[in-house]
């Protein structure tokens, strides 16, 4: 597995900063637990959606959006660190004001105290508003090691 260096802390929010770097950021507020930064990253509509790696799968809307990430920040999971593994990932794309970014990440935390390693499918599609590019569909998922029950079906 190849890791690219841990995302930066900073205090400054999205307004001017590329996709990559803005969801860079929006991780860091996730590990910071600061709920108004990390709901200012999402684009304030009740069509913004969400598929998430937990078991309620997915949340429509801003506003049970910003609940969940409120809830989140109030539980038992703390976060080290969220990072890109594959080399040159994020893969995405901008063309006007859409932009798609994706990849693997690594994310280390605790649960109450207990150590927590886990590898996630992310993958994000961002809006850019005059506060700068925000999150309109997010999608987090855990890959299954064989959720068909036949193996890979890639030849080798």
């Amino acid at each position: 597995m190849t890791r690219q260096s841990p995302i930066i802390k900073t205090t400054t929010l999205n307004k001017g900063l590329t996709p990559t770097q803005a969801v860079n950021h929006f991780y860091q507020a996730i590990i910071d637990k600061d709920i108004e930064k990390i709901t200012h990253f999402y684009v304030p509509e009740e069509k913004t959606y969400v598929i998430l790696e937990g078991p309620r799968h997915a949340t429509l809307g801003f506003n049970k959006i910003r609940k969940g990430w409120r809830d989140f920040c109030d539980c038992a999971l703390t976060i080290h660190s969220i990072e890109w593994v594959e080399e040159g990932s994020p893969f995405g794309e901008s063309s006007g004001d859409m932009a798609w970014l994706a990849g693997v990440i690594h994310l280390a935390g605790a649960v109450r105290g207990k150590p927590l390693v886990r590898k996630f499918r992310a993958s994000f599609v961002l809006r850019k508003h005059e506060e700068g590019w925000r999150i309109q569909h997010e999608h987090i998922s855990a890959p299954m090691s064989d959720p068909y029950g036949m193996g890979d079906w890639l030849k080798k």
